[in-house]
């Protein structure tokens, strides 16, 4: 778990330690050579696309030039995403249009879950597949 992560996971049936990773918020030792993992909230997904666009573009390229692979974890669902922009005065059509593209020109990986418990299981499932490679 990245030591910047304000509100860590908890992996049940897993020790965890806390260090600087140098992309994303959760690795495991194996996994950390081919995938990154962000864990974001809507507000955060959305404030990553549409306030901290460059920084984020640029995270994600970092990744890709070491050959990596980015996952977002979402709290929620796109839907969710679309529908916040309604409150930010923004099109709902706009963000997804950045998202897909994104999506398609860097391989970013969505992984949309229900429950922060629904992502800590679906984060060890990636992790795990990622470890058989």
């Amino acid at each position: 778990i990245d030591t910047r992560e304000q509100k860590p996971l908890k992996f049940t049936g897993h020790e965890t330690t806390r260090r600087k990773l140098d992309e994303g918020d959760y690795a495991t030792e194996q996994s950390e050579a081919k995938i990154v993992i962000e864990r974001k909230s809507i507000e955060d997904f959305y404030g990553s696309i549409i306030q901290g666009h460059q920084r984020f573009k640029r995270e994600i390229l970092r990744a890709q030039e070491k050959g990596k692979t980015v996952y977002i974890f979402l709290e929620g669902y796109l839907l969710d995403v679309y529908m916040y922009c309604y409150q930010r005065n923004m099109k709902p059509e706009t963000m997804e249009k950045i998202v897909e593209t994104m999506k398609s020109r860097y391989n970013l990986q969505i992984v949309e879950c229900k429950t922060r418990r629904e992502m800590s299981k679906k984060i060890v499932q990636l992790c795990t597949e990622m470890e058989k490679w």
